[in-house]
C-alpha cells in the first residue's frame, strides 16, 4: 500500500488508465494474516470470505506483494474450471496491470520463460497416462525395452503400435520415443509426463488454488501440483472459497491449507 492509503494505484492497464483500489480491512487483514503466516513457516493458508467479497482482489494484493520481495518470485493461479481461467487472468490484468501467462488446452506458456504471473487450468498440469503393461509388453516382442519407452504417454504409444502393427520401421519408432523422451515435459527421477515440469521448482512460487473446497492433497490430480512446488522450502500456497467443504467429504486436510489466514462468512 502507497502513502496515500490507495492500492496499486501508479498501474496503467490496458484500457489507457490508472486503477485505484481501495481494499476492504478484510482484505487487507487476510493479507497481512496470510504474510504473518508465511514468514513464520506454514506453507499453506486458506481464505475462507462470501461470494462477492473479492477474492480476486485478496490474492492480487498478495500476488503484488510476493512478487515485490524478490526478482525469483513468481505466481500460479491454479483453476478448477476451464472457463473461469481467462476471467481470473483478465481480473489480474485489470488490478495488477501484468498480463498473465496462459496454460491450458492450446494456450501455454512458452518453455524457459515463465512471466511473473501464470494462470492454469487443473486439467492442463495434470499427469499424463503412460503405457500399461500390455503396451509395454508389446514393444518387448518387437525388441523395444521398457527403460526405451520411458515416460511416453499413453495416446502417443497407442499410435506408435498401431503404426507398428501396420509395417512401420522399428528403428523410427525407437527415435521417436527417445526424442519424446528427452522433452521437458518428460521427468525420469518422477517417472511422468506433465506441462507442469515447465514450472521450475526453483522459483519461489506462491501458488493460489481457485475455489480450494475442490482441492484436496488425497487427490491424484493435485497432489503431483503440491509435491512440485514443495521441492523448494520458500515456496508457499494459498487457497480461497466460500464452502471449505467438499461435497464428497474429502477433506481438505492440513496438508494443503494448515493455516487460516481469514474466516470472513456472508452471515
Amino acid at each position: 500500500m502507497n502513502p496515500t492509503g490507495m492500492l496499486f494505484d501508479a498501474q496503467e492497464i490496458a484500457k489507457g488508465r490508472a486503477l485505484r483500489i481501495a481494499p476492504y480491512d478484510y482484505q487487507v487483514e487476510n493479507h497481512d494474516a496470510s504474510f504473518r503466516l508465511w514468514d513464520s513457516g506454514i506453507r499453506g493458508t486458506l481464505t475462507r470470505s462470501a461470494t462477492g467479497s473479492g477474492k480476486t482482489i485478496m490474492a492480487c494484493m498478495e500476488f503484488d506483494t510476493w512478487l515485490n520481495r524478490g526478482a525469483n518470485r513468481r505466481c500460479l493461479v491454479v483453476s478448477y474450471e476451464k472457463q473461469l481461467v481467462w476471467q481470473f487472468a483478465q481480473e489480474i490484468s485489470d488490478v495488477l496491470g501484468i498480463e498473465p501467462g496462459i496454460e491450458m488446452q492450446d494456450e501455454s506458456v512458452p518453455y524457459g520463460k515463465i512471466p511473473p504471473i501464470v494462470v492454469a487450468s487443473r486439467q492442463s498440469l495434470m499427469k499424463a497416462r503412460l503405457a500399461d503393461p500390455e503396451e509395454l509388453q508389446a514393444f518387448e516382442q518387437l525388441g523395444i525395452p521398457a527403460a526405451e519407452v520411458g515416460v511416453c504417454p499413453q495416446a502417443k504409444v497407442k499410435g506408435m503400435l498401431s503404426a507398428l502393427a501396420g509395417g512401420a520401421d522399428v528403428d523410427a519408432v525407437r527415435n521417436a520415443l527417445a526424442e519424446i523422451n528427452r522433452d521437458w515435459r518428460a521427468d525420469h527421477e518422477l517417472h511422468a509426463w506433465s506441462r507442469l515440469f515447465k514450472f521450475d521448482w526453483h522459483f519461489d512460487w506462491l501458488v493460489f488454488f481457485d475455489e480450494a473446497h475442490k482441492f484436496s492433497y488425497r487427490l491424484k490430480t493435485v497432489n503431483h501440483l503440491v509435491d512440485w512446488f514443495d521441492r523448494n522450502p520458500e515456496s508457499r500456497r494459498t487457497g480461497a472459497t466460500a464452502t471449505p467443504k467438499r461435497f464428497d467429504r474429502v477433506s481438505l486436510g492440513d496438508k494443503m491449507f494448515p493455516g487460516i489466514a481469514l474466516d470472513y462468512p456472508l452471515y
